[in-house]
């Protein structure tokens, strides 16, 4: 059994980075013809690069204005034995061009030149919607309103995955998106934040997300004491008339 690993690099505002591990068992028919599992592997990465822009309330890596859009550099080192795609996902406010989209790409080129690898390629400008805006990298990644990414908007993660971003009370949005993020989500097999404690000081929305999962754990905890304290009270009684 052959598995495509994809590591991937998420950049935000301010240093602030995530690391994703992600596995998929590659299909029979590719474990033996590298054209076929270069492709496989192309379409693999493009359909992770969704779920991994609504991972957190990011902001443009270069300005810190809210992000919208990524700049994607994939890495293949594809191989039958053990194929592999490093993944560098930037964080923009334009990934089709403007002055904080070519500080992205410069930073790449430095990056790629460090660890003497091949230099990523120039992306061209991307086709906007000219009637509306792409949705925040905040937002619910099935309906992606914008009042979802709004500071403040109850809005939680995956309970598996504990990285891909849902309405919090929407079980519409949870079940509907499950067909599709089902698939990346049992992909996924670690996850580490980098800088988090200067992503909580500038933004006290992933401050808030903790402090409600933790607040959600106290009280459930609180309750199954209490429920266990009254059984030990019930049944001392008991035996107390019995003897």
């Amino acid at each position: 059994m052959t598995f495509l690993e994809i590591r991937a690099f998420i950049y935000g505002f301010e240093n602030r980075h995530c690391e994703v591990l992600l596995r998929k068992e590659v299909p029979q028919q590719a474990t033996d013809n590298l054209t076929l599992l270069d492709g496989w592997a192309q379409k693999t990465v493009m359909t992770v690069g969704y779920d991994l822009k609504h991972t957190s309330r990011w902001e443009c890596e270069i300005c810190g204005t809210p992000a919208r859009e990524m700049w994607i550099d994939p890495r293949p080192s594809l191989n039958i034995s053990e194929p592999l795609v490093v993944l560098h996902v930037h964080h923009v406010c334009e990934a089709g061009g403007g002055p904080c989209h070519t500080e992205v790409q410069n930073r790449a080129r430095e990056l790629a030149l460090k660890a003497g690898g091949a230099l990523p390629a120039p992306s061209m400008p991307l086709p906007k919607p000219s009637d509306a805006e792409l949705p925040l990298a905040s937002s619910c990644a099935k309906c992606e309103e914008e009042k979802t990414g709004a500071l403040g908007f109850p809005i939680s993660r995956c309970s598996r995955c504990k990285l891909i971003r849902q309405v919090q009370l929407s079980i519409k949005c949870q079940t509907e998106d499950w067909p599709r993020h089902g698939k990346i989500c049992k992909m996924i097999k670690e996850v580490k934040w980098g800088n988090e404690e200067q992503a909580l000081a500038t933004n006290p929305e992933s401050h808030s997300e903790t402090s409600s999962r933790t607040a959600g754990t106290s009280r459930l905890e609180i309750i199954q004491t209490i429920i266990a304290a009254f059984i030990c009270l019930a049944a001392a009684i008991y035996y107390m008339r019995a003897g």
